[in-house]
């Protein structure tokens, strides 16, 4: 009966008796301060949840009732469960802003006034969410001139905190320069917003060096972030408006930029300097010398294998082209075998073996000297591929294929940060060399 005339229901309510079984099942007492319910949620709804519930919490849920026949007592089969804000987060966000409040995090003394009109804006939200597009339009209606990054994060769930600190830190980590900083997002519900009550976060902006607001929620959310920042608004839009002046008030702001300007080049050329400085006295990292200490290993190995090839070739070569020039010598070794044989069958009576082995003999000359030609065109032809494969690899090669080698003194200039200025440096191409003076440029 309870299942068929009642079906689904929504109920409010506070958690308590929470068990979690090694099956991954939920099972707890959902209660208010008149009556208690028994609940289950199995495992294939609470995967869902993205933060498990705990003692305490206020949430809303939704489900079916239904009966339990083994002890005779209704529960509700739960689909799904949304925390109402109460409870447990709002316990821990108190505590949290108790400790952060007694630090000193709050303090105005420590926060920094908001530039009114800045040069240059870093807004640090969602790139999908329309709190960003709010923000891009009113800049662009009240302060067309300022600059705007945005550095998109994670805004909400368990990421979300990580993220929006790696931002900042990004920003201030960056060779631009920052007036302001706006973080935040539109409105939502305590969960939503939970990752702006992230102690990291928190502390993060309050270190952050650059003035911040945060703009999170509506007017009458207020989170961690809020109260750390060096100044709150209500709503992103509002955070647009406290940081940019009227179109009234754009002449005085030219004469400020006017007045800045060469600060700011005098600024970004030092800054310049200095980087140029670093990157010339960087030295190569020990991976670079590592791989070019065995590049040039594997060119010394490849280089003396196809030299000691080539001797051997050239050695066998000299050997065939010496007896084939003194085939005599071999002739009178085969009629020198000949006799022998011709001795033995003499003395044996074996007529017709002599005959054989005499047509034998008379015909080795002819082999011998067709063998000796076909070895002499093999090694021939290996001696020639060898000598083309060295000469591919050869600097002189490689300079007539319109590269060029510079040296100082003797020495091989590999890198352009080796080179100084009046340097006579000597150029080396494939006809010739020329010496030629470096000039800074």
């Amino acid at each position: 009966m309870l299942e068929q005339n009642y079906g689904f229901v929504n109920v409010a309510g506070e958690i308590s008796n929470l068990r979690s079984y090694p099956s991954g099942h939920w099972y707890f007492t959902l209660k208010d301060e008149r009556a208690e319910v028994s609940c289950v949620m199995f495992r294939g709804q609470n995967q869902r949840i993205a933060r498990r519930p705990e003692n305490g919490d206020s949430i809303r849920l939704e489900g079916r009732l239904s009966l339990y026949e083994a002890r005779g007592t209704y529960q509700i089969i739960v689909s799904s469960m949304h925390a109402m804000g109460e409870g447990a987060l709002m316990l821990a966000y108190e505590r949290l802003k108790r400790r952060l409040h007694q630090e000193g995090l709050f303090d105005e003394g420590r926060k920094v006034p908001i530039p009114t009109a800045p040069g240059r804006v870093a807004l640090v939200t969602s790139l999908r969410g329309a709190a960003l597009q709010d923000m891009l339009t009113l800049l662009r209606r009240r302060s067309p001139q300022t600059e705007v990054i945005v550095v998109g994060s994670a805004v909400q769930g368990d990421a979300a905190p990580g993220e929006l600190v790696e931002a900042l830190e990004r920003i201030q980590r960056t060779d631009l320069e920052f007036d302001c900083i706006v973080i935040g997002r539109g409105g939502g519900s305590i969960e939503d917003l939970w990752a702006f009550n992230d102690e990291r976060l928190a502390r993060t902006i309050a270190d952050c060096t650059i003035p911040t607001v945060s703009a999170v929620g509506h007017e009458t959310d207020f989170t961690i972030a809020d109260f750390v920042a060096d100044a709150r608004a209500p709503t992103p839009s509002a955070a647009i408006e406290m940081i940019t002046a009227d179109s009234v008030l754009y002449p005085q702001l030219l004469n400020y930029i006017g007045a800045r300007l060469p600060q700011l080049m005098q600024q970004h050329l030092v800054r310049a300097r200095r980087s140029l400085e670093r990157q010339r006295l960087r030295p190569p990292t020990r991976l670079l010398q590592h791989h070019a200490q065995r590049l040039d290993d594997v060119e010394r190995r490849m280089h003396a294998a196809i030299g000691k090839q080539l001797h051997r070739q050239r050695s066998r070569l000299q050997w065939m082209h010496g007896r084939m020039r003194h085939p005599g010598m071999a002739l009178r070794l085969v009629r020198q075998r000949l006799d022998i044989l011709r001795h033995r069958l003499r003395n044996n009576s074996l007529a017709g073996h002599l005959q054989r082995r005499r047509r034998e003999l008379e015909e080795a000359p002819a082999r011998m000297a067709a063998g000796a030609g076909r070895r002499l065109r093999t090694f021939r032809a290996g001696l020639d591929a060898a000598s083309a494969r060295l000469e591919a690899v050869s600097p002189q090669a490689v300079l007539k294929r319109g590269y060029a080698l510079v040296w100082r003194d003797g020495e091989l200039i590999r890198m352009q940060a080796d080179v100084k200025p009046d340097d006579i440096l000597q150029i080396q191409w494939a006809d010739g060399e020329r010496p030629v003076r470096a000039e800074d440029s």
